[in-house]
């Protein structure tokens, strides 16, 4: 049973990392991002495909809000921006540590996604496994 005692935005996870925040008082986060980075890098040595997404993945946000001044009263703003990405992006700033090089495949801008994304191959590693024994 997981029981979620506050919620957090890739956005705040990312800016808690950055300060630090994610290294002493909320250090379970930097224990968990250091624990992605290794996986990531043994799945990468291992022959990920991760490096076959040439492009970075595009996170959308749409809007409507009330507009008095528009023909129908609404305004509709479409937002779309590639914070997140598969990995194979030249704006990449995470480091990835781990023995295996991995300059071919730079890792994902935020560190908040990188880590939600290991984990959750982890969690479907361990189910598949668990299923089949």
């Amino acid at each position: 049973v997981i029981r979620v005692s506050y919620r957090l935005t890739y956005d705040d996870v990312d800016e808690m990392l950055e300060e630090g925040v994610g290294y002493s008082e909320e250090w379970q986060l930097g224990a968990m991002l250091a624990a992605a980075k290794k996986r990531r890098g043994l799945r990468i040595s291992n022959g990920s495909s991760e490096g076959m997404v040439p492009y970075p993945i595009p996170q959308a946000a749409i809007s409507v809000v009330e507009d008095e001044g528009s023909e129908d009263n609404i305004s509709i703003s479409v937002s779309v921006e590639a914070t997140h990405n598969s990995g194979v992006n030249q704006t990449s700033t995470a480091a990835v540590t781990s023995p295996v090089s991995t300059d071919s495949i730079p890792a994902p801008v935020s560190q908040a996604f990188l880590l939600v994304t290991e984990m959750m191959i982890m969690a479907g590693e361990a189910i598949g496994k668990w299923k089949e024994s």
